[in-house]
């Protein structure tokens, strides 16, 4: 009876988050980076800054016209304590990562997880659909503000909304009280 019980609190969990997404706002959880060059950065390294999270494909063109923009504003505004971190999902893609930055002539970090990480950090089920690039906005309290899918309005104008989100940011010093 028990395991009975914990199945169907565990399929209830599951299926709210499939029914309803992610929980915004919500607090970063941890997030290994890893690198080409066999290195890692962990996602809380980088706190006390507003964080653009980037799960990509690298052969997906959606992808690589949204690092682009992210790559824009990252330039711009970096300086003010803005930062972006790309984290490739496809398999075998640290082979892909140093064409994918020379190509596409990204300055941040682009590093690579497992799918399974990604989906943990989203708040996603096994059953979500996943539509590249799944993007995630991080005040500098470490608390995930904003999170969009890779068909989401957000990227109708990218660079423009994800500048006067990372502003926004900026200005309020991180208060974790805005929704997407």
């Amino acid at each position: 009876m028990k395991l009975m019980i914990s199945r169907l609190a565990f399929f209830m969990a599951s299926a709210s988050l499939f029914c309803f997404g992610a929980t915004i706002p919500r607090p970063a959880p941890e997030l290994m980076i890893k690198t080409v060059g066999g290195g890692e950065t962990r996602l809380s390294s980088m706190k006390g800054k507003v964080i653009a999270v980037e799960f990509i494909l690298t052969t997906c063109p959606h992808c690589q016209n949204s690092s682009r923009n992210i790559n824009k504003v990252y330039n711009e505004l970096g300086a003010k304590g803005f930062t972006a971190v790309g984290v490739a999902v496809n398999q075998m893609s640290q082979l892909y990562i140093p064409d994918f930055i020379r190509d596409h002539k990204i300055n941040y970090l682009i590093g690579y997880q497992h799918q399974d990480a990604a989906d943990a950090f989203l708040q996603h089920t096994p059953q979500t659909i996943m539509y590249f690039p799944q993007f995630v906005l991080i005040d500098r309290k470490g608390m995930i503000r904003y999170q969009f899918d890779g068909n989401d309005k957000h990227f109708e104008n990218e660079e423009k909304s994800l500048r006067e989100k990372v502003l926004q940011l900026l200005n309020e010093g991180g208060s974790p009280a805005s929704k997407k």
